[in-house]
């Protein structure tokens, strides 16, 4: 029995090392081999139902949290677990409740009790809760205010509120949760004068073709402007005024200053007027030749990256669509923008014979939809392409929007050209997609 324990010790001490390096199929394996030789030991199950969490194994977590319920335990440490599992799988309510049962433990410190607040705070945005959640991360910031997490999520609510001033000031901290390197930025904009500066990119490709606008600011200050971009945005920008590159052909070390994409709003205090006021894309896109038929083409984004935290609520199934697809007989033309068909949607499409265009880069793309008469899509980086192109565009959002797109509007204060289609709280995609099918109707 002892040397069952001390294996099972050390296979579970390899597994934590391996957890907080963030090697979680690493962890997985060794947690998995200390419980062979003690199979219900429960801080094992705990730490493998987070492993669970982390590879997003939400049905094996499951099975570990109803195995430890046999057991009859209860810690702060399980209610945890159950926490991360409800948040994870969008069951908000259930995760405040596991949430509060925590918080009501004797004796937590202000590290463990900040993480609470915040995750109870995120629970609550999502349930359009923003007051409150507000509240609590504050609450978590006090207690902690390295808990940059927290602060970035107060940037989330407050930007979605359309409170820029502390917003961006707010999301900065984004940085910081991240690690990213802000050495080389300056402390306040007007020392980028007459420099060479690096705009980097970041997050997703949606974020810096949506960033981008407020690269011509810069030129107030100065001429010298290398921006990097995404290598599946080659040849989508093209300005004289700026050095546009990908991440593999820029040299580093010799810029005065780099600064994220990002931070462009917060350095230059944008309060308002966020619309598109210069043109840097490739001329050539807009020179693409007029299709000679007379079809009402429309391009179709439906479901973004699955990787994405949050992307259940954001992307649907093909099927949803289906009563677009009545209007084939009014000499309307279905054009697949998106680069992966999920598996559920696969048989679906082979059946509504949409025409895919989605294993193009996003210059070819543009080049092909920029005469579309409309373009439809989930809150993904081609709802951005589209509206940023000028196409009147259609975008499918969430009753739990993303910041970007606030909260109560049809309109966007990022595009004069995108009108936002919200599915309220206890409809389904099918009753937002009514909707769009009248508007459809009365365009064609």
């Amino acid at each position: 029995m002892n040397d069952n324990f001390n294996i099972a010790k050390n296979f579970f001490e390899t597994g934590e090392d391996f957890f907080l390096k963030k090697k979680y199929d690493e962890a997985e394996k060794n947690f998995n081999l200390s419980l062979k030789f003690l199979p219900d030991r429960v801080s094992t199950l705990i730490n493998l139902g987070l492993c669970k969490i982390k590879l997003k194994e939400y049905n094996k977590c499951l099975e570990i949290i109803n195995k430890i319920q046999t057991l009859n335990h209860n810690s702060f440490d399980f209610q945890n677990l159950k926490s991360l599992y409800f948040g994870e799988t969008l069951q908000f309510e259930k995760a405040i409740d596991e949430i509060d049962k925590c918080l009501n433990y004797k004796n937590l410190n202000n590290f463990d009790k900040s993480n609470l607040l915040n995750y109870k705070g995120i629970a609550c945005s999502k349930l359009s809760q923003y007051k409150e959640s507000i509240k609590l991360q504050k609450e978590a910031v006090n207690l902690n205010e390295n808990n940059f997490d927290a602060q970035c999520n107060l940037g989330f609510n407050n930007l979605v509120l359309e409170n820029f001033e502390i917003g961006w000031k707010q999301y900065e901290f984004r940085l910081k949760k991240n690690n990213l390197d802000t050495s080389k930025y300056p402390i306040k904009i007007s020392d980028i004068k007459n420099k060479k500066i690096l705009i980097k990119a970041e997050q997703g490709i949606g974020d810096v073709i949506m960033f981008s606008r407020f690269l011509t600011d810069l030129l107030f200050y100065t001429t010298d402007i290398t921006v990097e971009i995404p290598s599946v945005l080659k040849n989508f920008f093209r300005n004289d005024q700026f050095n546009f590159t990908t991440k593999k052909t820029i040299k580093l070390n010799n810029f005065d200053f780099e600064i994220f994409i990002g931070s462009l709003p917060y350095l230059f205090n944008k309060k308002n007027d966020f619309k598109i006021k210069s043109n840097l894309l490739n001329s050539q896109i807009f020179n693409a030749q007029v299709p000679k038929d007379k079809s009402f083409k429309v391009g179709l984004a439906w479901s973004g990256n699955e990787n994405f935290k949050y992307d259940k609520l954001r992307s649907l199934e093909l099927k949803y669509l289906s009563k677009l697809f009545s209007l084939k007989n009014q000499n309307v033309e279905f054009f697949c923008l998106q680069k992966d068909i999920r598996e559920n949607d696969k048989e679906y499409f082979e059946k509504v014979k949409i025409k895919y265009l989605g294993d193009l880069n996003f210059f070819e793309v543009s080049k092909n939809i920029i005469n579309f008469n409309l373009i439809i899509s989930s809150d993904t980086s081609l709802l951005h392409l589209a509206s940023t192109l000028g196409i009147k565009t259609f975008g499918l959002i969430s009753n739990i929007p993303d910041w970007r797109w606030s909260l109560d509007r049809d309109d966007s204060y990022w595009y004069d050209n995108l009108t936002l289609f919200r599915k309220k709280q206890n409809e389904n995609w099918e009753d937002v997609i009514d909707r769009v099918y009248i508007e459809v109707k009365d365009l064609i």
